[in-house]
């Protein structure tokens, strides 16, 4: 996932980093668990971003809502390669 040699901190790949977090939520039953899950990869420099977004189901509806209610997350990580 990272190129760009060893000092310092790697540069990650994005078509690598959203192939691994696709294989890691496919073997979860994310897409099963959660319908209509949404996946968003991004890389910075040095940093994978993963951001999910998926619907929510309330028990009762909200006043003067037109759309469903959608729960997000994110999270950031980066490598330091050490000589």
């Amino acid at each position: 996932m990272y190129d760009g040699g060893l000092d310092g901190h790697g540069q990650a790949d994005p078509r690598v980093a959203r192939r691994y977090a696709e294989q890691y939520l496919d073997q979860a039953g994310a897409d099963r668990r959660y319908p209509g899950l949404g996946l968003a990869v991004f890389v910075d420099g040095d940093s994978v971003i993963v951001k999910l977004a998926a619907p929510l189901d309330l028990p009762i509806g909200q006043p003067g809502w037109d759309k469903r209610p959608v729960v997000a997350g994110s999270a950031a990580a980066f490598v330091v390669v050490e000589n």
